[in-house]
C-alpha cells in the first residue's frame, strides 16, 4: 500500500520501493523489519528499520538535499546543542525507480512532546532556550541561507496574504485580526541582526521526550543561517504565557527581535493551515494553536 500523499507531485512510496532500495544499496539492513511512522512530518516518509535504525525518504523535490545537509552539519551542531540530534549512517542515491536521495539514521528514543508532554513546563522552556542559544552558538562559517525561513520577514508577504485570502472563506481564525497583526509587524524595518544556524522548525512535534524531560531534537532539515528570530517560533507553537516569559529572559531577548518571533510564528502558522487543513490534522492543529497563542499574547499587550 502506498503512503498517502500531502503535496502535488510526490512520488508512490511504499515498503517494496524501500526493500528494493535497501537491496540496491545497503544490502546490510536489507532483512530487517520495516514498520511505517506514523508521523505527522511534511517533508520526509518514515520507516522504522529494525530495532535502532529508520529510513527517511523524501515525499517531494525540494527536500531532496537535507539529508547530505544534515550529514555534514549535524556532527558540528551536535556539541552545540544540550539534547541528542539524529545520526545519519547512510545516505542513498536516486535510481529509475526513487529520484532522491534516501537516508538511514539511527533511530532516537522518546516520545514527541504533542503526545508526551514534558512534566515541567517551565523546565521545558529553560531546555528550549538552551537549544535556541546553542544553535546561535555554532559559528557561522561555511553555512548558507536557504529556503523562505533563511530570508527576512517582508520575503514572506506575497505567500502571507495568499494564505489569509485562502482562509477567509475557511472559518477558522479571525483573519482580519490576523491581517492587521501581519500588516503591522511586517512594515517594521528590516533586521540588522546578525544571521545565526536556526533549526527553523523547533515545535512539539520535533521535541522528543524521555521521562517526562526534553531529551532530543529531530528533523533539522530546515537548517539555515537567518534571521535569530525564527527560533523564537516555538515560543507560541508550544509554550504557555509563564513558560514563554521563562524562555525569553532566558535568551535576553530584546522587544524587536521578540515581535519579529511573534511574526514568523504568526506566517509560518498562516502559511500552513490552510494547506495542511484537511490533509495533516496534527500540525493544522498546531499551526490554529499558534495563531490562538498569538492572538492571545498580543490581547495581553505582549507585541
Amino acid at each position: 500500500m502506498n503512503v498517502a500523499k500531502l503535496h502535488p507531485g510526490e512520488v508512490d512510496i511504499n515498503a517494496a520501493l524501500v526493500q528494493q532500495l535497501l537491496h540496491q544499496q545497503a544490502p546490510a539492513w536489507a532483512y530487517q523489519s520495516l514498520t511505517l511512522v506514523d508521523s505527522a512530518g511534511t517533508d520526509h516518509v518514515l520507516y522504522m528499520l529494525g530495532a535502532d535504525t529508520v529510513v527517511r525518504l523524501p515525499r517531494i523535490g525540494w527536500a531532496d538535499e537535507q539529508a547530505a545537509r544534515e550529514s555534514a552539519w549535524l556532527p558540528i551542531i551536535a556539541p552545540f546543542l544540550p539534547v541528542a540530534v539524529p545520526q545519519p549512517v547512510f545516505l542513498g542515491t536516486p535510481t529509475n525507480a526513487y529520484p532522491w536521495h534516501w537516508s538511514i539514521y539511527r533511530w532516537l528514543p522518546g516520545d514527541d512532546a504533542l503526545a508526551s508532554p514534558p512534566t515541567d513546563e517551565r523546565e521545558a522552556a529553560h531546555t528550549v532556550a538552551s537549544i535556541v542559544a546553542g544553535m546561535r552558538r555554532v559559528p557561522p562559517t561555511g553555512g548558507m541561507h536557504r529556503g523562505s525561513r533563511g530570508g527576512t520577514l517582508q520575503s514572506r508577504h506575497d505567500d502571507t496574504c495568499a494564505a489569509l485570502a485562502a482562509l477567509t472563506s475557511l472559518g477558522l481564525i479571525d483573519t482580519s485580526h490576523a491581517a492587521s497583526l501581519w500588516q503591522r509587524w511586517v512594515a517594521e524595518p528590516v533586521t540588522n541582526d546578525a544571521a545565526v544556524w536556526l533549526h527553523t522548525d523547533i515545535h512539539s512535534g520535533n521535541l522528543l521526550v524521555v521521562d517526562g524531560n526534553i531529551s532530543a531534537l529531530i528533523d533539522f532539515g530546515g537548517l539555515t543561517l537567518g534571521d535569530p528570530a525564527v527560533d523564537l517560533t516555538v515560543a507560541w507553537s508550544m509554550l504557555s504565557e509563564p513558560a514563554r516569559t521563562v524562555f525569553a529572559e532566558q535568551l535576553a531577548v530584546d522587544p524587536a527581535q521578540w515581535r519579529r518571533g511573534q511574526a514568523w510564528a504568526l506566517s509560518i502558522a498562516l502559511i500552513q493551515l490552510p494547506y495542511y487543513h484537511t490533509n495533516n490534522p496534527v500540525l493544522a492543529a498546531t499551526a490554529l494553536r499558534t495563531i490562538n497563542a498569538i492572538f492571545a499574547a498580543t490581547e495581553r499587550g505582549e507585541s
